[in-house]
């Protein structure tokens, strides 16, 4: 990892969510979609990978093993 995305990594909100690791988690994405399972992964972007999803798009809900949510969509 560069110097330069080590100190970003570091500094940030993203040490917290790294903590997060193995617990359940709830994500709030744009457009009113949210996530809930347990994260995976979260790298120094932020993007996450959430398994055993429960994905909540207009009321309707849907299960999925794993989910991937972009850094850039998180609200």
């Amino acid at each position: 990892m560069a110097t330069a995305e080590r100190r970003f990594m570091m500094n940030g909100i993203v040490t917290f969510v790294q903590g997060l690791v193995g617990m359940k988690v709830f994500a709030e994405l744009r457009g009113g979609t949210t996530a809930f399972g347990i994260l995976l992964e979260c790298d120094h972007f932020m993007n996450l990978r959430i398994r055993n999803a429960i994905i909540l798009r207009a009321r309707k809900a849907e299960k999925v093993e794993e989910f991937f949510v972009s850094g850039r969509h998180l609200r």
